[in-house]
């Protein structure tokens, strides 16, 4: 075996211990992050006017959506992941405009809704990831009932 591909064997051992590793939560941080990434990637090969190397960008950008669409659990999730998934749907739909147009715009606009969706997931504390969206979301007010707040009320006998 030859000194380059011991390393990229190496390389792909470590990727793969460092992938087993993670927290679902990490593991779909890197997903959006591949994403992002590719349609990065896509902008910047329309504007160089490297076609081919664009579709290429957006093919693994539509394989990164892809995975996220197909692990939703529409069970757990909820409405949450329904619109997840309706998102998922119109990212693909773009994907598909944006290659036959080389539009960098709509990459542009792509990336920044995957960005978006992300920094609400970078929200989530990793303690987190394991509970329901919606616990997460409405989390229950466990306030004993001796210390709610009471209503004060002048005592005008005195």
């Amino acid at each position: 075996m030859g000194v380059t591909k011991r390393m990229s064997s190496g390389i792909g051992s470590y990727q793969k211990t460092s992938i087993l590793g993670k927290s679902p939560l990490e593991l779909l941080l890197l997903v959006y992050n591949g994403a992002i990434e590719a349609f990065k990637k896509a902008e910047d090969a329309f504007e160089r006017d490297d076609k081919d190397r664009g579709k290429d960008s957006l093919a693994r950008a539509r394989k990164f959506i892809t995975h996220l669409y197909a692990t939703l659990d529409t069970k757990s999730g909820g409405e949450v992941a329904q619109r997840l998934g309706q998102l998922y749907v119109f990212i693909i739909e773009q994907i598909q405009i944006a290659s036959a147009t080389s539009d960098t715009a709509l990459c542009a606009n792509m990336r920044e809704i995957l960005e978006n969706v992300k920094a609400g997931w970078d929200g989530i504390n990793p303690a987190d990831s394991t509970r329901k969206v919606e616990d997460i979301a409405n989390p229950p007010l466990n306030v004993p009932p001796n210390h709610a707040p009471a209503l004060q009320t002048e005592d005008k006998t005195g």
